[in-house]
């Protein structure tokens, strides 16, 4: 999230990758904790799936059936809504700001629109009103039909991870031929353990997220995250070949005080 507002920091060269780094950290050894405490406590993996209260909410069930108390099952199941909802917001106000850049740069159709600074919020409003109709859009699918959603999510995240792993992969290979400077702030000599450690990472959730989560394997049950990966390749292919190879140049940098050519 830190990346996609580099142009709203002051200094993004030293202020974004920190960021970056400790939001991880911090991530990391919260998650761990909450994750280990959960599996002290949740039982018999077989009884628990039995449960009707487990396909709307695990997290309670384990925690009724840990501490009997269904207080305490509401309370944290509320602040897990509380931190899906901020979390949500944090999803369209980084969502909008990649989608002012591709539209900016002339990736997307009607870029211009979409490129647009709202002059009394200082925010790409129509770039947001974009990506909350597709946050909408994905939720609707959901109360629709739940393996559409969970293949749209496995998809997404499958390349979301592609997303990561690439540049990290590119910058390893070239850093030398192409004399990569590094910025401010750089994890120095220690960059090549945690690279390789993201890539490897990295491709084991891209190989995992396109698994079935369920045997036997049904029409109902099967993951399409496949399908999605191919399907946004095969439009995002034909997109460039119907816009983007006419229009598209490259990013555009403007300097102020200097012509755009």
């Amino acid at each position: 999230m830190p990346a996609r507002y580099s142009e709203e920091t002051k200094k993004p060269g030293l202020d974004v990758p920190r960021s970056m780094c400790w939001g991880i950290v911090g991530t990391a050894l919260i998650g761990l904790v909450f994750v280990l405490a959960l599996a002290f406590c949740m039982g018999d993996p077989a009884e628990l799936l039995q449960s009707p209260i487990v396909s709307l909410n695990p997290l309670a069930l384990i925690v009724i059936n840990s501490t009997g108390s269904t207080a305490a099952a509401i309370g944290l199941s509320a602040s897990i809504v509380i931190v899906a909802f901020t979390s949500s917001i944090d999803s369209v106000g980084s969502v909008s700001r990649v989608i002012m850049a591709l539209a900016r740069d002339n990736i997307l159709p009607f870029g211009e629109f979409f490129a647009q600074i709202h002059p009394k919020w200082n925010a790409p409003f129509n770039a947001v009103c974009l990506a909350v109709a597709l946050e909408i859009s994905i939720a609707v699918i959901y109360v629709g039909n739940a393996t559409a959603y969970y293949c749209i999510a496995s998809g997404v995240v499958t390349l979301q991870v592609s997303s990561y792993m690439l540049p990290i992969a590119l910058q390893l290979i070239f850093r030398k031929r192409n004399n990569i400077k590094y910025g401010e702030w750089s994890l120095g000599s220690k960059r090549y353990f945690f690279n390789i450690m993201g890539i490897l990472i990295d491709s084991l959730i891209f190989i995992v997220m396109l698994f079935p989560t369920t045997k036997p394997i049904t029409a109902s049950n099967m993951n399409y995250g496949s399908a999605i990966v191919g399907g946004t390749l095969i439009l995002a292919t034909i997109l460039y070949f119907i816009w983007g190879k006419k229009h598209y140049i490259g990013p555009l940098i403007h300097l102020e005080g200097m012509s755009p050519n």
